[in-house]
């Protein structure tokens, strides 16, 4: 039984890290793949099955951990939702900018051809001429919507990552005093303020990351607002 337990400790433990990775990467994530929630299913998973074999005591901790997963999950769900809309529109404008690059570049060729052929066709030419004009406008249009949109983007997740912080905090509490029972359930003990304090490094740790995170992406944003104003 020991073993078992053992066994389930560590599943319960990889399944914990990889969905606070699923978290961090949301708004990354492609939703229309099957597999997209598999980290927290796989968390799902391993909670149901350590609730089979811990004490009673220990079950509740299990439970507010996967309700906390669960909770967090939804909520931010609806935060990455316009990240994802935005990211269609990126690669709309996109699509739009790339056909109309094209467009130019299939004008000027025939723009180029039409000048070796030393025809003197001034109605022909001002068609091209105006092709290149419409295309060029659109590509530009495109271009300066597209750049809006990564505005937006970078915005929201900037502050995605913000709100993360405080809910990984409080998730993380719940999760050390889950692994304090866990360790002691496997005789292998464990004093719960130890545990907080590491937590409270880690934490200080990924605060400064996102700090770094926000810093840089602002640095990169910056360059195109200004030559834009």
């Amino acid at each position: 039984m020991l073993a078992l337990r053992r066994e389930l400790y560590l599943k319960a433990v990889d399944a914990n890290v990889r969905g606070l990775a699923y978290f961090g990467a949301l708004p990354q994530a492609d939703f229309s793949k099957p597999d997209a929630e598999l980290p927290i299913r796989n968390l799902l998973a391993a909670g149901a099955q350590l609730q089979l074999v811990v004490s009673q005591g220990t079950v509740q901790l299990v439970s507010d951990v996967i309700s906390a997963y669960g909770e967090l999950q939804i909520k931010l769900i609806a935060k990455v939702m316009p990240m994802h809309n935005l990211r269609t529109d990126i690669n709309l404008s996109n699509a739009q900018y790339e056909n109309a690059q094209s467009e130019i570049k299939r004008v000027l060729a025939l723009m180029s051809k039409f000048n070796e052929s030393g025809q003197r066709n001034s109605a022909q030419f001002e068609r091209f001429n105006r092709s290149f004009e419409f295309a060029s406008k659109v590509s530009k249009e495109a271009a300066d919507e597209r750049s809006a949109f990564w505005d937006q983007m970078n915005a929201l997740h900037r502050q995605y990552m913000k709100d993360l912080m405080p809910e990984i905090k409080t998730l993380s509490e719940l999760q050390i005093r889950l692994l304090v029972e866990l360790r002691r359930e496997l005789n292998v003990g464990g004093d719960i303020d130890i545990f907080m304090r590491i937590m409270q490094k880690q934490m200080e740790r990924m605060e400064c990351a996102v700090a770094e995170f926000d810093s840089n992406l602002y640095a990169t944003d910056k360059p195109n607002d200004s030559s834009t104003g």
